[in-house]
């Protein structure tokens, strides 16, 4: 794959990445440590999760900092396999994001009703992008197979 000069990927994994089984609550599934963004940077995360195969929602977001952060995107799933795209991008400074997606849409389009979400975190010494799922069942599993993070530089 070509990498374009504004483009910078920092992480690409694949494999069994870690999986969140045997609780409802909401859990750390994955963290991505991003490197120090500027003011007109973008960030992308494309990933692709397993999970049992069953109508039980599984709740996937994504979060600013931690589990307790500003969420950028959350949805219910119930798919056996699901891939999705979630970008944000500092809006002229290094303390103010939006997300490039409305919040319910993890597959990075679609349409919504809601506003793009917005966020507050420091940017400039890097920060960690926490994904997180919430089971309906206990007895639900969801597996993160493959990720890769990509900061886009901006002018």
């Amino acid at each position: 794959m070509a990498v374009l000069a504004n483009q910078a990927p920092f992480l690409a994994r694949a494999g069994d990445l870690g999986a969140v089984t045997g609780v409802t609550a909401e859990t750390v599934l994955y963290t991505v440590a991003v490197p120090p963004m500027g003011p007109n940077d973008q960030l992308q995360v494309r990933w692709s999760i397993d999970t049992n195969s069953n109508a039980n929602a599984k709740v996937i977001s994504w979060r600013m900092t931690d589990i307790a952060g500003t969420q950028i995107v959350s949805q219910s799933i119930t798919n056996r396999a699901y891939s999705g795209l979630v970008a944000f991008a500092n809006a002229g400074a290094t303390n103010a994001q939006i997300a490039r997606q409305p919040l319910a849409v993890l597959a990075g389009t679609g349409g919504s009703s809601a506003v793009l979400p917005t966020a507050a975190v420091e940017t400039r010494a890097g920060f960690n992008f926490v994904m997180t799922t919430a089971n309906a069942n206990s007895g639900d599993t969801v597996t993160l197979r493959v990720i890769e993070a990509t900061i886009i530089k901006g002018g």
